[in-house]
């Protein structure tokens, strides 16, 4: 059961969370979760899973995706990608 005590932590935390959020940095990939990622967190591979959480903690160096095809494809396509999903969801997404 959660005290009353720490329930005005945590919803204290959350006000600075959400009032303070996370920037997105071009090329820091450790600031969010890509469709790359997302594959990889959806998938069963517990190796590629441990790997990208310890990047995206900075303790390893991110792998250097330059020549992955599907990468360099969503990178080129990003734009057009984002204008599909707001035309088709009625979600603006900066």
């Amino acid at each position: 059961m959660t005290s009353h005590a720490q329930r005005s932590v945590d919803a204290a935390s959350t006000r600075s969370t959400i009032s303070n959020p996370i920037r997105y940095t071009p090329g820091d990939r450790r600031t969010f979760i890509g469709g790359s990622d997302a594959r990889i967190i959806m998938g069963n591979d517990e190796a590629v899973l441990l790997r990208l959480w310890r990047e995206k903690r900075g303790e390893i160096e991110p792998e250097d995706l330059t020549d992955n095809l599907m990468v360099q494809l969503g990178s080129i396509t990003e734009e057009f990608n984002r204008r599909w999903y707001q035309r088709n969801t009625g979600y603006v997404r900066f």
